[in-house]
């Protein structure tokens, strides 16, 4: 996949719409032949090591203390079942790039997003590199078969899990623990913060891709299944969540807020976005 540079009137229209808002750095390099580059945020996060501790409920913790050199970039990918076909598009080619560049994707085993995203990154790795480069979680009390790159929760973690789901989820008690062959709406909705936490709830991810419904069609933050879920727990967590539909002065506010290393593809990865609208 070839990353698009975005065009002169849409780069002058991303920084007018950015300079609206003063929570948006002022400074932003002029267009050249690269993409939007941010020298106040990289300068800021130029640290190898990133610490990040907030509670969750019954003292559960989300840590993000690791060093970027210890583990690939990481980036949390997931969306609803019934995506359009056009964010579907987007979504594969990302994962393609990304994993072309040593990312690690964390995601669910849905159809729709998931899929698509599983299915971009599986196209460009090695079978060897399936185990650390392909995090596809499933719930606990699934009973599918697993393929090699899905992972349950591990059995000491379950009770965490739940606890998080009950906090993040806007109507904790519609969850139940009626399972089916991907598991129970409780179980699916607390392996979804595996996703963004990893196997251990110890090293949160880089950034999230996702596509949400639009705010018209949305009941809750972010709505009630398993994306609006991821949404909520990133958006508490501080990681930048990256919207396919997303206006452009938003996706530009997520990417100040990026703290992790490869600023340039990250960067890269936006503007392709804004491209393929």
């Amino acid at each position: 996949m070839t990353w698009s540079t975005v065009d002169a009137s849409r780069r002058s229209a991303a920084r007018t719409a950015a300079g609206r808002n003063a929570s948006y750095p002022p400074a932003i390099r002029p267009p050249l032949s690269k993409p939007l580059l941010l020298p106040a945020v990289i300068s800021a996060h130029s640290s190898a090591s990133i610490h990040h501790d907030k509670a969750l409920a019954g003292g559960v913790h989300y840590s993000r203390e690791r060093n970027v050199m210890q583990r690939p970039p990481t980036y949390t990918g997931v969306g609803s079942r019934n995506t359009l076909p056009k964010n579907l598009s987007v979504m594969r080619q990302i994962a393609q790039a990304l994993a072309a560049r040593g990312y690690r994707l964390r995601t669910g085993d849905a159809e729709g997003a998931d899929a698509a995203f599983t299915a971009g990154a599986l196209s460009k790795l090695k079978p060897e590199k399936l185990k650390d480069l392909l995090h596809a979680y499933v719930a606990h009390d699934a009973t599918k078969s697993l393929r090699s790159f899905e992972r349950k929760p591990a059995a000491d973690m379950i009770d965490t899990l739940i606890k998080v789901a009950r906090k993040y989820h806007p109507n904790p008690s519609a969850l139940t623990d009626r399972s089916g062959i991907r598991g129970s709406t409780l179980g699916l909705q607390a392996r979804n913060a595996l996703q963004l936490g990893g196997d251990r709830l110890d090293d949160l991810s880089d950034f999230t891709v996702l596509a949400l419904k639009p705010p018209h069609k949305r009941r809750f933050a972010g709505d009630i299944g398993g994306t609006g879920q991821a949404y909520r727990i990133a958006r508490a967590k501080g990681v930048p969540v990256f919207d396919l539909d997303a206006p452009e002065a938003t996706l530009l506010e997520e990417l100040a807020k990026y703290k992790g290393p490869d600023t340039k593809t990250v960067e890269r990865m936006l503007e392709f976005i804004l491209r393929n609208r």
